[in-house]
């Protein structure tokens, strides 16, 4: 049997080699039926299209027609790329659209918590000040009642916000202290560093800024060991 075409040159292995052993095929219904077929399949090899000389697969028959269509092919890839960068870019614009609209919503619902907590605090102070007469000259005393008035009402009304509940005991704390209720303030300010315990946890800023103010209280009362503890 001849030599396959590889053997002699690298180069020529391939549909060539193929069409080369099938003319030169031992068994003569092996080779190609007439001179115009061996011709035929010597064309295909020219034009890169699959010859009758092996099976064609589906892989080779892509391979063939990528290299007969070469700028065809390389159009519709170029085409497809840009279109799944475009695909990618667009999934992209609404990922970061959704995370700026979820953002801009934290931000109203954190405004409109903030206003609501505002609210609060201002129709609170505004019935502690509703409370002294400003007809007389009360002092400490006024400010003493009001504050006494005004600690019955706040677990109820802050309820929801144990956080501004906390700092407004914290601050009732210190109007009772300089009016001289040392054990009144005691009470309203334990209840705060309690609130800032549960809601910001110990050892929270809120919770250190608490056990401050605990701290002034017991000192005045003579607690000294209580107040360093």
């Amino acid at each position: 049997a001849p030599h396959p075409l590889g053997s002699i040159d690298r180069g020529l292995r391939g549909d060539l080699e193929q069409v080369v052993a099938k003319a030169m095929a031992r068994e003569p219904a092996a080779r190609y039926a007439s001179a115009g077929d061996l011709a035929a399949d010597l064309r295909n090899v020219l034009a890169h299209r699959p010859i009758a000389a092996r099976p064609i697969s589906r892989w080779r028959q892509a391979w063939l027609f990528t290299r007969r269509h070469r700028a065809l092919v390389t159009g519709a890839a170029t085409t497809a790329l840009a279109l799944l960068l475009g695909l990618i870019a667009t999934l992209r614009a609404l990922e970061q659209a959704r995370e700026s609209n979820a953002l801009a919503q934290a931000r109203l619902a954190q405004a409109t918590l903030s206003a609501q907590r505002a609210e609060a605090v201002r129709g609170f102070v505004l019935e502690l000040l509703a409370g002294l007469d400003p007809n007389q000259v009360e002092g400490d005393r006024g400010l003493e009642r009001v504050a006494g008035r005004a600690t019955r009402d706040l677990a109820a009304r802050f309820a929801a916000h144990p956080d501004l509940e906390a700092e407004l005991r914290l601050v009732l704390g210190g109007i009772l202290r300089l009016a001289g209720r040392h054990q009144d303030a005691l009470e309203q300010v334990e209840l705060g560093v309690e609130l800032c315990a549960r809601d910001g946890g110990v050892g929270s800023a809120a919770w250190l800024g608490a056990r401050g103010e605990l701290a002034k209280v017991l000192s005045e009362m003579g607690r000294w060991p209580a107040a360093l503890d």
